[in-house]
Parts: C-alpha cells; sequence; structure tokens
C-alpha cells in the first residue's frame, strides 16, 4: 500500500489517481469528498498493513515461538543446536534463532542478503523456479541433517519460496521432469 503524494489537506492519493477529481458531496462523517479515499479511511489502511507487516516480521515471531517454554526446554536439554533456515525469510529467522555455538544452514533467493549473525553458511539459489543451484542447495542441507544425531536439536524455520530454493527431485527423475510435474 503506497501513497505517491498528498494533492491537498488530507487527501491522499494512491498511484495514477493524483489528479483525481471531487465529484461527490463531502463525507458527513469526515467532511472529506475525496472520489478515492478520505485521509482518515487511507491513514487506518496504512496504520494496518504497518501492523500486519510487524505480526509476521521474522525475527519477531521465531524470537515469540523460541520463547515458548516447550521449545525453550528441548534446545536447554539439546546436546547440540542447529539452525537451518530455508525461504525469502530465512536471513531474518536465522538472526533470530542464532546463538553461540549453534551451527546452521540458510538458504535465500539470489540477490537477498545473507544473515546478519555470524554461525552461518548461507547459500543462494533459484527463485521462483528451480535450477542446478536449488538441487545444489538441497544436498547440502541433506549433508547438515545428517550431521547431527541422537539428542540434537535441529531447527528447522521455512517461509515462502522454500519449494523452489530446494529441490531434490528422486533418482531417476531428472530437475525438467520434477518442474513439469508440478507446474
Amino acid at each position: 500500500l503506497v501513497f505517491a503524494a498528498e494533492r491537498g489537506p488530507g487527501d491522499l492519493h494512491p498511484p495514477g489517481c493524483l489528479n483525481a477529481r471531487k465529484t461527490r458531496a463531502p463525507d458527513r462523517n469526515t467532511n472529506e469528498n475525496d472520489v478515492w479515499m478520505n485521509a482518515p479511511g487511507a491513514r487506518f489502511l496504512l496504520a494496518f498493513y504497518r501492523a500486519a507487516l510487524a505480526a509476521v516480521e521474522p525475527r519477531r515471531c521465531v524470537s515469540a515461538a523460541l520463547a515458548e517454554p516447550a521449545v525453550a526446554r528441548a534446545l536447554r536439554n539439546a546436546r547440540r543446536v542447529g539452525v537451518f533456515a530455508a525461504g525469502k525469510a530465512a536471513a531474518g529467522m536465522f538472526d533470530a534463532a542464532a546463538a553461540s555455538g549453534r551451527k546452521g544452514l540458510v538458504v535465500l533467493p539470489r540477490g537477498h542478503l545473507p544473515p546478519a549473525r555470524p554461525g552461518a553458511r548461507a547459500l543462494f539459489s533459484a527463485h521462483p523456479e528451480p535450477d542446478g543451484s536449488s538441487v545444489a542447495a538441497a544436498r547440502e542441507a541433506v549433508r547438515f541433517f545428517s550431521s547431527f544425531g541422537r539428542g540434537d536439536v535441529v531447527l528447522c524455520l521455512v517461509s515462502g519460496g522454500a519449494s523452489s530454493l530446494l529441490c531434490l527431485p528422486r533418482p531417476g527423475v531428472t530437475l525438467a521432469q520434477k518442474k513439469r510435474a508440478v507446474d
């Protein structure tokens, strides 16, 4: 939701509506007569949009999940803890879960920034269509999980895009065949 400019006091317009004309009587509640949206409605939608983004912010969501008593107990009692994060929000999710001594693997779309916190190997692969880098990332993920054993806990943090970033066709199936099957 983007408001391109203010045309006049309290009149917000989306892109392409900068020259909207006032064509109706003022609203009886707000005294606004903008044809697109009056300022109180626009401010409400902007606040709603910001609240929605805050509610799904990766660091906040992961931090809240890790604070759950059962999760905190499992992490505290683990022999070793690994952090695997994949998807468009992987860097933020990893940053929230990273802690000293935790081994991590983060798989992101090409062009995304790696995690800010140390402790993870960052891989970049294809999105939205998988390619050879997606297969290589999936193989690395299998190796990562194989390095853990009994008594260990691996946090698996997955967000949108992971199905393209990690693509490992079963033996006998090519990447091209897999891509056709899921299109």
